[in-house]
C-alpha cells in the first residue's frame, strides 16, 4: 500500500493497483477506496475500480454502488458497472439492477 503513496508514476500506481486487488480483506477494501476518494486522475481511479472487481467478493459492492452514484467521471462509473458485474454474485446483480432501476 505504501508505494501508491510514494510512486510518482501513474503506470506503477497502476500496477499496485491491480495488485493490490488481487488481495482481499477489509484493508484492501479501504486502501482502495481512499485511492478513489483522494485520486483525481480518471484513469487511476478507474484502475482502483477495476481491482475491486474480483470474483465472488461481495464486501466490494457497498463501495462500488458508491463510486456508481456519486463519480463525476462517467468512465469510472462505468467502470464500477463492469467491476460489479465481474463479482458475479447474487447480491452484487442486486445492487446492479437497484442502482440501474434508481437511474
Amino acid at each position: 500500500m505504501e508505494i501508491l503513496k510514494k510512486a510518482k508514476s501513474p503506470k506503477v500506481k497502476k500496477a499496485a493497483l491491480y495488485k493490490i486487488g488481487e488481495f482481499d480483506g477489509v484493508r484492501v477494501i479501504e486502501a482502495l477506496g481512499q485511492v478513489l476518494k483522494s485520486e483525481t486522475d480518471p484513469e487511476l481511479r478507474k484502475a482502483a475500480v477495476y481491482a475491486l472487481g474480483k470474483p465472488r467478493a461481495i464486501r466490494r459492492c457497498p463501495l462500488l454502488v458508491d463510486i456508481i452514484k456519486n463519480d463525476q467521471s462517467l468512465t469510472v462509473r462505468k467502470a464500477a458497472v463492469s467491476a460489479l458485474g465481474e463479482i458475479g454474485t447474487d447480491k452484487a446483480q442486486k445492487a446492479l439492477l437497484d442502482v440501474l432501476q434508481e437511474r
